[in-house]
This record gives C-alpha cells, sequence and structure tokens, in this order.
C-alpha cells in the first residue's frame, strides 16, 4: 500500500470511529500483536502522551492487523521522502 491510501484509509476510519484526525494514527502490525502491546509500545512515544486502540481490522492485502489509535496530544504529519 501506497503512502497515500493509508493516509485515505485512516482517514475514512477516523470518520467511521467519529475520532479526530489531529489525534489518530494507524499501526500495522504482525497478526499476533495484541491491543495491550500496541497501546505500550506507543506510549512510549512521550509527545503522544496517553495512547488507546479505538478500532482494529485485518488488511489481507498487506496480510498485516490494522489499529486505530488515538493519542491525548495532537499528531502532527511529518513529510518523508
Amino acid at each position: 500500500m501506497e503512502k497515500a491510501e493509508l493516509v485515505s484509509e485512516l482517514k475514512r476510519w477516523c470518520r467511521g470511529e467519529g475520532l479526530d484526525e489531529t489525534h489518530a494514527l494507524m499501526t500495522i502490525v504482525p497478526e499476533d500483536v495484541e491491543i495491550s502491546e500496541v497501546e505500550e509500545t506507543l506510549e512510549t512515544i512521550k509527545p503522544l502522551g496517553r495512547v488507546r486502540v479505538r478500532g482494529r481490522n485485518f488488511s489481507a492485502r498487506l496480510n498485516r492487523r490494522m489499529f486505530l489509535c488515538e493519542s491525548k496530544e495532537t499528531v502532527k504529519e511529518e513529510c518523508s521522502s
């Protein structure tokens, strides 16, 4: 999946769950990763503050689980080349 597709997926998912996009992030992990592992790992990124999983889905295309997470602090989009 390309970055643009992932961003579109995140925006649709936020809208469906009623989450503010500025406090949302999507993480893609292997199928055996549990919610608690995702939350604990993301909370080690101090600028995010408290992080909670608000949705999960399986992507057959990526063969991975996708988690929609909500952070207490605003998520800033970083541009990558």
